[in-house]
């Protein structure tokens, strides 16, 4: 066997250890909890006071199992806007649920959206107009 031969191959044990050693010492990754499939049900609904006010509720729920997350409600009236912002917390990590109207006295609609943050992930999860 030539001297460069044993050289490269002596170069590759090296690196290879190197690379095991390094693997053994490098401490194992904390998994990160996955953010849950989130399906959002909104329904609006007049008051019965009659005076143009109206209760929006957001239900959240993990699509994988059912269970409701979160449920914020907002009141409003025609012509206004009104935003609402729900805490929870999902394995161990704080997040919140905004829910936010703008209703527009005119034509009787309202834009409703829903957010959804966990630790700096940020989502928006519906984004829709209704009519009133």
């Amino acid at each position: 066997m030539t001297n460069r031969r044993r050289l490269v191959l002596a170069a590759a044990a090296l690196v290879f250890v190197g690379l095991v050693a390094s693997l053994k010492a490098a401490p194992a990754a904390r998994p990160s909890a996955a953010t849950p499939a989130i399906g959002v049900e909104l329904a609006i609904s007049p008051s019965t006071r009659g005076d143009s006010t109206y209760t929006c509720v957001a239900s959240l729920r993990d699509l994988a199992t059912g269970q409701v997350l979160s449920e914020p409600r907002v009141v409003f009236r025609s012509g206004e806007s009104a935003e609402m912002r729900s805490g929870l917390t999902l394995d161990g990590e704080p997040a919140h649920v905004d829910l936010a109207i703008a209703a527009d006295g005119t034509d009787r609609t309202a834009s409703v959206r829903v957010d959804f943050t966990r630790g700096e992930a940020h989502t928006t999860i519906q984004s829709v107009r209704v009519h009133l």
